[in-house]
């Protein structure tokens, strides 16, 4: 790799981007000809999985060489500017080496197919006999791993996916990795040290339950965890899990937060687009929320982005002594 500085040497990084990455790029050699082939897939102990016909130009180009090379990006962010050549993207991909091995015993297409379906709906499944004796399944075998990640911070972005500029200077939104295990703390520390009327009151988390927070959201197919920063400091937070029982699977709950300074200045809104655009690539149907009755700014930032009042529990909560009402709120995504 010619960039060493942006290259992911972590392999528990590298392998959180493909258990968040929604497409797999498959490279095949067919006859003289390369051949690139986007798959659903699954990775699980080290190997990857997709499925597929059992005749077609992919089909023959892996019986006659199942060498194959793979690709899969996630938080890919445009970052533009006032100069032409000085536009980039922020994005952090993985690619890798391997021998795909057709799977032709039902418990290993069972296996791999439930590979592939926990990567994108968190669970397994009940496969019809006829579908799975019609359903060719491939594992790749993988050789070699490498991750590679560009955070923009060479470039004075003016605009991030036509969004307005959050606040003066540069700020970049991505999911943030166990380096930046530190600036999250630090975020949190100040953000509890305010006391804010409008937040519970939690203790400062030890540097391990963070780094814990991070990963639990990153091996989370169905959970999000984007961070603001500011150079290297955080300045904005929003975290998304989907409900665990199946019948409510299709939604879930999240909370944000914004540091001091940088409130009112569009980044929270920044922040929930981000969440909404990734939404629906994620299976999910529905967002919710729950939000006390005395952040009125906080309500109106929702209600300007679509989120609809479902009802109010009175009295919910206990803030310096005082009762507080929790205000239950929710949006639908499209697919």
């Amino acid at each position: 790799m010619r960039r060493r500085d942006r290259e992911i040497v972590d392999r528990r990084e590298i392998e959180a981007i493909l258990r968040r990455a929604r497409v797999c790029r498959l490279g095949l050699c067919d006859g003289d000809r390369p051949y690139v082939a986007p798959v659903a897939f699954g990775w699980q102990d080290g190997r990857l999985y997709f499925h597929g016909a059992a005749a077609g130009r992919k089909a023959d180009a892996l019986a006659a060489n199942p060498r194959v090379c793979f690709e899969v990006e996630t938080d890919v962010r445009l970052l533009t500017d006032a100069a032409a050549c000085r536009w980039t993207f922020t994005y952090r991909s993985v690619i890798g080496e391997g021998t795909a091995v057709r799977l032709d015993e039902p418990s290993d297409r069972r296996r791999g197919l439930d590979a592939i379906m926990r990567h994108y709906s968190g669970r397994g499944w009940d496969y019809p006999a006829a579908v799975l004796a019609a359903t060719v399944v491939w594992r790749v075998d993988v050789d070699s791993l490498t991750g590679k990640e560009a955070r923009g911070k060479d470039v004075d972005p003016v605009e991030v996916e036509s969004a307005p500029p959050a606040a003066d200077g540069e700020v970049v939104i991505r999911e943030p990795a166990d380096a930046d295990v530190e600036a999250l703390l630090d975020f949190a520390a100040t953000l509890f040290a305010e006391e804010l009327p409008t937040l519970p009151r939690m203790a400062t988390p030890t540097l391990e339950e963070e780094r814990e927070f991070i990963r639990s959201h990153a091996e989370d197919p169905r959970g999000l965890l984007l961070a603001a920063f500011s150079g290297d400091r955080v300045v904005g937070l929003i975290n998304f899990r989907a409900h665990a029982r199946p019948e409510h699977a299709h939604a879930g709950e999240f909370g944000i937060s914004v540091a001091k300074g940088w409130r009112g200045r569009g980044l929270g809104r920044r922040l929930l687009r981000g969440l909404t655009d990734w939404a629906p690539g994620a299976g999910l149907r529905r967002l919710e929320l729950k939000v006390f009755a005395n952040n009125p700014d906080a309500v109106r930032l929702y209600e300007s982005l679509g989120w609809e009042h479902e009802g109010r529990q009175r009295a919910a909560a206990i803030l310096d002594g005082e009762p507080v009402d929790v205000l239950l709120m929710a949006r639908f995504v499209d697919d």
